[in-house]
């Protein structure tokens, strides 16, 4: 029995990406129409991206038929093939990063988020978790936005997750919450992720001994620049984010002041003194106080 395998999987994932870029497409398209108050094609939009949705699902769901067909206790009967196409292009193989390979990411960062976070602070924890599984087609840019496609594939992979229960279905929109089935999961599958996805550790975090949070890695970083090179709150801020290659500036301001209960005039306060602001990080980071003692000495 012989089965290109690999191809086929392939052949999914990009099935499955210009499906889901056409749905980014037709979901702008909606937002455009209904700014302008154009309720009428606004509806046979929407009605159009269901449609598209539900297409996009069943094609996932023979992806998975696929992968059970040709399941790892079945290869000792299957042959792969190697044969040689005549005027067509092979096949790139493992360009896009399978949705369900973000399945523990996302969960393991909603719990370190305390079980509910925004998506852009979930996404920036996976960013730093999957680095070394995202190849640089991941972080190319889709064609009708400028989305990386990874962004998108954890996207459609939080999707799939509520779908199987795995996160909240009710939650506001644009934040992704973890269910207690979602945990349990995450229990179950503990050595799994440690086996396949260990966490890079900056030199900071290294410093400390510990895997500090990255909300409070960032904190960490801003204080230093500003301590180490003499500059004000905003440009530590800018440099923080731009080392980081994040879109926006807003989500290292958030870690210095909402993520810990305070607001920029507290924290600008605590900046003067270092050692209340040790004390202050440390009643917030109990675990982490040997990293902050030793990153703010």
């Amino acid at each position: 029995m012989a089965i290109k395998s690999n191809e086929v999987e392939t052949a999914f994932e990009i099935v499955l990406e210009e499906i889901e870029d056409s749905i980014v497409s037709i979901n702008q398209e909606i937002s455009i129409s209904s700014s302008s108050r154009d309720y009428d094609k606004s509806l046979i939009l929407i009605k159009v991206a269901q449609q598209m949705t539900a297409f996009r699902d069943k094609v996932y769901e023979l992806q998975k038929e696929w992968s059970k067909l040709t399941d790892t206790k079945f290869r000792g009967e299957i042959k792969t093939t190697k044969t040689k196409r005549r005027g067509k292009r092979r096949l790139s193989k493992g360009l896009r990063t399978r949705e369900d390979v973000f399945e523990i990411p996302i969960l393991r960062a909603i719990v370190k988020l305390d079980g509910t976070a925004i998506m852009s602070d979930i996404l920036e924890e996976i960013a730093e978790s999957m680095s070394s599984l995202l190849n640089n087609y991941a972080y190319s840019l889709l064609p009708s936005t400028e989305l990386p496609r990874w962004q998108n594939t954890a996207q459609w992979a939080r999707y799939e997750m509520v779908k199987k229960g795995l996160l909240e279905s009710n939650s506001p929109r644009g934040i992704w919450s973890i269910t207690q089935l979602g945990r349990d999961f995450l229990k179950t599958h503990t050595s799994e992720i440690n086996n396949k996805l260990p966490r890079p550790v900056s030199r900071l975090e290294e410093r400390g001994g510990e895997s500090a949070p990255l909300g409070l890695v960032q904190v960490i970083e801003v204080c230093q620049e500003i301590y180490q090179h003499h500059i004000n709150y905003n440009e530590a801020v800018k440099i923080v984010a731009r080392r980081r290659n994040l879109k926006s500036i807003q989500t290292i301001y958030d870690k210095c002041t909402r993520r810990i209960g305070i607001n920029t005039d507290q924290f600008r306060l605590l900046l003067q003194e270092k050692n209340q602001l040790r004390k202050y990080l440390i009643s917030q980071y109990p675990d982490y106080e040997s990293y902050i003692v030793s990153a703010l000495e």
